[in-house]
């Protein structure tokens, strides 16, 4: 399966690329510091760690997140369908 594949993907690459929207907070935004914050940027970083890769995050939004998903700019999309 195509998902079993891309897994492989990220395990070889060593690095896990997901996009997430910044301009949605709580679950997205920058802080003071200019860094990524919120839930969906803490979901990934686990997920990341939990894989044991590296983090690359992608900025989104709501026009751009499904076609860098289907386009293979990301592996993941975490963001609210909202």
């Amino acid at each position: 399966p195509a998902q079993a594949n891309q897994l492989d993907d990220v395990m070889a690459r060593g690095t896990l690329k997901v996009a997430v929207p910044q301009d949605f907070p709580p679950f997205g935004s920058v802080g003071p510091d200019m860094k990524p914050r919120g839930l969906d940027i803490d979901t990934a970083k686990l997920l990341a760690d939990q894989l044991k890769v590296k983090l690359e995050l992608t900025p989104v939004n709501s026009t751009n997140r499904v076609p860098y998903l289907t386009t293979g700019k990301v592996d993941l999309v975490i963001s609210s369908l909202g």
